[in-house]
């Protein structure tokens, strides 16, 4: 729900592709949108109340819409995604931004620093 100046393309799961395509071919327009059943770009409400439908069928009492964003800006970083590839993918117009929000995320390092160190340390020593 962004601003058309904000739109960006992100790169999808190979798995994500392909249920996107099989939607596609079950449109009978080629040029409506998979996800709007009438063809038209979904409005806030319109989008709202699949949302909670779908809670309700989940069984799920309330979740934002912007918790699935969180979440996966969370795992992204969680598993070593590079900050500045989280941050395009969020749309931040600086990394800053995503720090911010989500340096819980980051993993502390200081174990993997030590041995990157030792390996810098003996490189140098071994080069003399």
């Amino acid at each position: 729900m962004k601003a058309p100046k904000r739109n960006r393309i992100l790169p999808l799961a190979p798995r994500t592709l392909t249920a996107l395509a099989a939607a596609a071919r079950s449109l009978r327009d080629p040029a409506a949108h998979i996800f709007s059943p009438d063809g038209k770009p979904w409005s806030y409400d319109k989008f709202i109340k699949l949302w909670r439908k779908l809670l309700e069928n989940a069984e799920v009492d309330h979740l934002p819409p912007l918790a699935m964003r969180h979440t996966m800006a969370t795992l992204l970083l969680s598993k070593g995604v590079p900050l500045p590839s989280v941050s395009k993918r969020l749309g931040h117009a600086s990394v800053t931004t995503t720090l911010t929000h989500y340096v819980h995320a980051i993993p502390d390092d200081a174990a993997r620093l030590g041995t990157v160190t030792g390996v810098i340390f003996d490189e140098i020593l071994t080069a003399k």
